[in-house]
């Protein structure tokens, strides 16, 4: 009896990212589970930057750029799914990355998210935030942490 009827897996073209597709993969195939897969784009992050009176640059063609490279990165990941005969589906969203995965993992109805990090640690995680850490402290859904495997 599989314990895994669907994961939720982030993607967003990391390493550590690939490295939870493919133990995804295997676990959705182990327990014949579905997968979602979802990548987020942080349009408002790419907003926020634009400065009035500091040389206006449009936002537009960064952004334009994130939405093709997410669909992308769904695209190949829905095809490794149908590869290991997975059933898969994806979802593009723009947002905070963190509030977008629980909200989305939660309305999918996940039994388990498969998550990568980078692992930083210190002042760095600091700066630069852990969305895998976000969505573990804000999800009432299971999170399967992955880091890449070490070179």
């Amino acid at each position: 009896m599989p314990v895994f009827t669907s994961l939720f897996v982030p993607v967003d073209g990391s390493e550590p990212s690939d490295a939870a597709t493919a133990l995804a993969l295997r676990l959705a195939a182990d327990q014949k589970a579905a997968l979602t897969f979802v990548n987020v784009i942080e349009t408002n992050k790419i907003l926020a930057s634009v400065m009035p009176g500091q040389g206006f640059a449009d936002p537009a063609p960064a952004i334009d750029a994130l939405r093709a490279a997410g669909k992308q990165m769904l695209a190949d990941a829905v095809s490794k799914a149908q590869t290991a005969g997975v059933k898969a589906a994806s979802q593009l969203l723009e947002g905070d990355c963190v509030p977008c995965i629980v909200s989305m993992a939660q309305q999918s109805g996940a039994d388990l998210i498969v998550i990568g990090s980078h692992g930083r640690g210190g002042l760095t995680r600091l700066v630069l935030g852990s969305v895998a850490e976000g969505v573990l402290r804000h999800c009432k859904t299971p999170v399967l942490i992955v880091k890449a495997p070490a070179a």
